[in-house]
């Protein structure tokens, strides 16, 4: 049985917090809420379910090279294996956290705001030509 899964353009509730183990070894925890959203009647987003926080680590120069590459807010998409831990709170209960483990973190591409303001597609707009409506005169056919 296989408990792999995988959290697909999730945002990342902090920045990622790069550590280092007594021998040396790199470790980039990255925090997020997995929660599901939809437009209202308003065309409003809202939150349709409550929030499911958890926790991934990636080790090593991949763990270095992620907490160079990802800051609070960013998209990622996380692979891994989920594990819940129990763990002693400090009043004296007991709390679970969910954990990512073996984790593979990607950042999620998007365009600066201000690109993304702008930008009309091709096909709608007339200034801006289609590069394949028309043939070269050197194409051979």
């Amino acid at each position: 049985m296989s408990n792999r899964i995988t959290f697909e353009n999730v945002r990342l509730a902090f920045p990622p917090e790069l550590r280092f183990t007594p021998s040396g070894k790199a470790v980039c925890e990255v925090k997020f809420a997995d929660q599901q959203r939809r437009k209202n009647e308003n065309d409003v987003w809202e939150d349709t379910s409550d929030a499911l926080w958890v926790t991934a680590a990636v080790w090593g120069a991949d763990g270095e090279a992620l907490a160079e590459a990802v800051d609070k807010g960013d998209k990622v998409t996380v692979t891994g294996t989920l594990v819940a831990r129990n763990y002693d709170r400090k009043d004296g209960g007991t709390g679970t956290s969910l954990e990512v483990r073996y984790a593979t973190v990607a950042k999620v591409p998007s365009a600066p705001k201000a690109e993304r303001s702008q930008q009309q597609p091709a096909w709608g707009n007339q200034q801006h030509a289609d590069p394949w409506a028309a043939k070269s005169e050197s194409a051979p056919f």
